[in-house]
């Protein structure tokens, strides 16, 4: 059995008692142009003077971020208050006696030995010692590879943070009412485990928790939850149809990521933002239903959901991020509200069988390149800048209706020796010319007073720029140690 596993953003550190994984990769990923946008450019990474600084595989077309699947995360879980507490024996078990914050003792299971147990079937005692055991602690069974059964008695309220980690052998699990929490990353890596009810008392599915469950094709989940947090059901590549919850406020990034048998989804009205990746790489997902009460569809949000043939953005919905729909090949058509004011990087890149697309409204974010590689798009409705640029482009005039240039706007237009930004403009994003390796000069005008991370990494041929005294633009680029001339303008 092999389990590959990614990284996530965060740095997670695992005790050495459950670092044992069973034929376990983990490959380490460094996100590029990630961290506080200032004014000045202060500790934003180098200035992109020599080409070895930026370099990249890519010709024309930027490809989005990898998407990595979490490893079990190590945060405690707010659980039951533990007082000062020795660990005693229980058959196969280690437990302590705890009071919690109502003054009433409870047991805690702390560890499954199961190094001298080579059992199948296990059974949780209800009591120890006439005491009810109301918790599972952290990491209790983490690696026991041959448990293919587990009983968890209705005394329990709270299972912890990794508690079922890795559990290969386990195909399904009966979690009892009492159970009220959770932890994260609980069944994380449990790869055979196909079914799972989660009791009406849970309110949130907490981040990993089923994460890289691949052969789990049936689940419930209750309508007390409220929130699903990110890689919750991460590459659960198995899953055919979920039904959330209609009290769900909040969907985490990466959630249903990487579900590649999922088919369609609704989510709820209460929910206001499709955050980064959530249906990333959901190959078989054909249509989904976004809620009137969205207001911004993140980056790579449906990347990849190669089988999407449909969907409606609705009115209220201001951003659509980078790579939002990239290579969404089946998508035909789309409309796009006037609510709509910003369309970030490649947004619909790679849409090859796109015919009709309407923009409804202005927009005041600059990119290049949005309809980039769709060969097929011969209806189009909308500001004719956004479709007559691409990445290939030599002389790119931005409107003066624009206000800011958006993330990766001009990324790798190699072709591009110089531009000027007019004076309505007031930002400038994350990684706007990364890698513009023929650009040698650029105007920036002093309404600019925000220039983001990597703004100009690797425009190594970068030799003039224009701009006013004491301007954001010329307070960045000295902090960058501009090797080149600064022109100043009236």
């Amino acid at each position: 059995m092999t389990l590959l596993l990614f990284l996530t953003e965060r740095n997670i550190k695992m005790k050495s008692k459950t670092t044992c994984f069973l034929g376990t990769m983990v490959l380490l990923l460094s996100l590029i142009g990630c961290g506080e946008r200032t004014a000045d450019g202060t500790n934003q990474g180098d200035f992109g003077t020599q080409k070895a600084k930026a370099t990249s595989t890519l010709t024309n077309t930027p490809t989005p971020t990898n998407t990595s699947a979490p490893t079990p995360t190590d945060t405690p879980m707010p659980m039951l208050t533990f007082e000062e507490y020795e660990q005693s024996t229980y058959g196969d078990f280690l437990y302590h006696l705890y009071v919690n914050e109502n003054g009433k003792t409870g047991a805690c299971i702390d560890k499954y030995k199961a190094g001298e147990s080579d059992a199948e079937i296990v059974t949780i005692p209800d009591y120890i010692d006439g005491v009810k055991v109301c918790s599972i602690g952290k990491d209790v069974f983490a690696d026991c590879y041959r448990i293919k059964e587990i009983t968890i008695p209705d005394s329990v309220t709270s299972i912890g943070d990794h508690a079922f980690m890795y559990c290969v052998s386990l195909i399904e699990i009966t979690i009892p009412d009492s159970v009220t929490k959770i932890g994260r990353s609980a069944f994380f890596g449990c790869v055979n485990l196909t079914r799972v009810i989660i009791p009406d008392g849970v309110t949130r599915i907490e981040d990993s928790v089923f994460s890289g469950c691949k052969q789990l094709t049936d689940i419930k989940i209750p309508d007390s939850v409220t929130s699903i947090e990110e890689f919750a059901f991460y590459g659960c590549k198995s899953l055919t149809d979920i039904v959330i919850p209609i009290g769900v406020t909040s969907i985490g990034h990466r959630a249903f990521s990487k579900c590649g048998r999922l088919k369609e989804i609704t989510i709820p009205d209460g929910v206001t933002c499709i955050e980064e990746y959530t249906f990333c790489d959901c190959d078989s997902l054909t249509s989904i239903t976004i809620p009137t009460g969205v207001t911004s569809i993140e980056k790579s949000a449906f990347n990849d959901c190669k089988s999407l043939t449909d969907i409606i953005i609705p009115d209220g919905v201001t951003n659509i991020g980078d790579y939002a729909f990239y290579g969404c090949k089946s998508l035909t058509e789309i409309t796009i509200p006037d609510s709509v004011t910003s369309i970030e990087g490649a947004a619909f890149n790679g849409c090859e069988n796109l015919i009709k697309v309407e923009i409804k409204g202005e927009l005041t974010t600059f990119v290049a390149g949005m309809f980039e590689a769709c060969k097929n798009l011969k209806d189009y409705k909308g500001p004719e800048w956004a479709i007559k640029y691409n990445r290939d482009s030599n002389e790119i005039i931005i409107p003066d209706s624009v206000t800011s240039i958006g993330n990766s706007a001009f990324s790798h237009c190699n072709n591009l020796t110089e531009i000027t930004i007019p004076n309505n403009v007031t930002s400038i994003g994350d990684e706007a010319f990364f890698i513009c390796e023929g650009l040698t000069e650029i105007t920036i005008p002093d309404s600019v007073i925000s220039i983001g991370f990597h703004a100009f990494d690797g425009c190594y041929r970068l030799s003039t720029l224009r701009t006013t005294k004491g301007s954001c633009a010329e307070t960045w680029f000295k902090n960058k140690e501009f090797p080149g001339e600064i022109e100043y303008i009236e």
